[in-house]
């Protein structure tokens, strides 16, 4: 029972603007290394916004788009495809914005409409399940109409109540994103030791180091050219059947859609039961694998399983790698590897199919790449050891954090919690 009135009306009386924009002329190709931003749907999550792979358009493209000027407080929502219905708040850092045809500004009224209270309310279970089912109804699959949104209905409170929801649940996803910051400065000092042990050479001692010829170029005495192979193999997953997977459950399925620029998300999975588990045992994915897209626009990204507390396992068209080698404890030098430029010009000048770009395990493999001495090796898998460590500390936070977050959003939502006792700066 809600413990004061709240209204009901549909999102067009709610708002000042609904609107998705375009692609400009000439896709991919057409955008820049710097200019305006252009939010495509891969940027927008549940709960945060992915910079990366953030594409750019210049000044006069950006004329072209201009009805679709993302504002501060524009509240972003995926309209078709896989990963319709996530939402996000639109940062300030990114701005000035447009958006694509994947994705819809919906800029709240913040005289009756707190831009904020807004985005908890699309993300909750509730309205995202509503907006799921909306999107799956239609004669168009997977897609949110500019009509279907401005007749969707919400519930309200007073804006005081809103503001304080909003304060209440950001303060969490305030921490989350503090810890995130952490995580990304960790994982760069990371990338930053390999590019200056293996690609710039300037390694312990370097200076007293005779360097040789190779197939590669000059390379330090003691390295050798290699392929990946050489360090690990590929296992892919295991094919599960569409009658096996679920829309709910305690054991998940990674599939490609879950790795995400460097990230495996964890929450947007199918399911499986315990019998179909069984069967797959072979395929269960543990804390520190590393995993790559083999198929479809995200061949070649990477990520690494978090530490959770759900039992995950690996669907078909995803590899896993497995060290071949005992004396690499952790296998950054390999992930390191896999998110430079180098691998990711080797993917895209591999990857092959008529429909979509797809690499086998052997072609990934058989791309070569320098292997240091034993010893060097060894000292850059202990100090990223300690790098690995914290941000593992930091990922089981922000789980926690997340979970409370999730467990008081749709009570707050409904109105079953009040927050009028609460004092939360805004």
């Amino acid at each position: 029972m809600k413990l004061e009135s709240w209204q009901k009306k549909e999102l067009k009386h709610l708002t000042t603007k609904i609107g998705s924009g375009a692609t400009p002329t000439g896709g991919k190709e057409a955008y820049h290394d710097e200019g305006l931003s252009l939010i495509r749907s891969l940027n927008v999550h549940d709960f945060n916004f992915i910079e990366k792979d953030l594409a750019f358009i210049n000044e006069t493209q950006a004329k072209k788009l201009n009805n679709v000027e993302v504002l501060e407080n524009d509240v972003l929502l995926n309209i078709t495809g896989a990963s319709v219905a996530r939402c996000c708040l639109v940062p300030k850092r990114i701005l000035p914005a447009r958006v694509n045809q994947h994705v819809s500004i919906i800029r709240a009224n913040d005289k009756v409409l707190n831009p904020l209270f807004l985005h908890y309310i699309l993300v909750s279970p509730k309205y995202k399940q509503r907006l799921l089912s909306i999107s799956q109804g239609g004669a168009t699959r997977e897609a949110l109409t500019k009509e279907f949104i401005e007749s969707f209905q919400i519930e309200y409170p007073r804006i005081e109540t809103q503001r304080k929801i909003a304060g209440t649940l950001s303060a969490y996803d305030d921490l989350i994103e503090n810890n995130n910051k952490r995580i990304k400065i960790l994982e760069e000092m990371a990338q930053k030791l390999y590019k200056e042990w293996f690609v710039d050479f300037k390694f312990p001692n370097y200076q007293n180091t005779k360097f040789i010829e190779s197939e590669l170029g000059t390379i330090p005495e003691g390295w050798s050219v290699g392929k990946i192979g050489d360090i690990n193999s590929i296992k892919n997953g295991y094919a599960f059947k569409s009658q096996d997977l679920k829309d709910s459950g305690d054991i998940s399925v990674i599939k490609i859609k879950n790795i995400q620029s460097g990230i495996i998300d964890v929450k947007d999975t199918s399911y499986i039961t315990k019998d179909i588990a069984k069967k797959a045992d072979r395929f269960e994915l543990f804390k520190g694998d590393i995993l790559i897209a083999m198929t479809g626009a995200q061949v070649g990204k990477v990520g690494v399983m978090p530490k959770t507390k759900k039992r995950f396992f690996l669907n078909q068209r995803v590899g896993k790698f497995i060290l071949n080698k005992d004396y690499i404890k952790n296998n950054q030098f390999l992930l390191q590897f896999l998110k430079s430029d180098i691998f990711q010009l080797h993917i895209n000048n591999t990857a092959q199919g008529a429909a979509q770009p797809n690499i086998s395990s052997s072609q990934i493999e058989n791309i070569r790449l320098l292997i240091p001495n034993k010893e060097l090796l060894v000292s850059y898998e202990n100090y990223v050891d300690a790098n690995s460590k914290e941000v593992e500390i930091l990922i089981a936070k922000n789980e926690n954090m997340s979970e409370t977050r999730d467990l008081l959003l749709p009570r707050l939502i409904s109105g079953e919690l009040s927050v009028e006792d609460l004092e939360v700066e805004i």
